[in-house]
């Protein structure tokens, strides 16, 4: 199957902080790219296409900042987020 990307992925692990309108979550972050994330999760059931979140990268020497993303897409094993334009800068 064909992948319509913009941008390219890059493989990598880290926590991150999931903020949902359910609740708050850690998760997995699998790889990103310059427009979004996947994220692994086993609590799927929570979320669907369309859902805004918001999240923030843990274990960092500096607070990470919070990003806005909504939920494109679903797999079996997480979430694909496409990050949302900011107003800042």
């Amino acid at each position: 199957m064909k992948e319509n990307r913009m941008h390219a992925r890059t493989p990598c692990k880290a926590k991150v902080k999931l903020v949902h309108s359910l609740g708050q979550y850690m998760v997995t972050l699998r790889d990103m790219s310059a427009g979004g994330v996947f994220l692994e999760t086993e609590e799927l059931h929570l979320f669907k296409v369309g859902d805004v979140v918001v999240l923030q990268i843990q274990g960092m020497m500096v607070e990470g900042p919070e990003i806005e993303a909504e939920v494109v897409r679903m797999e079996a094993t997480g979430l694909g987020l496409k990050f949302l334009e900011s107003d800042a800068g």
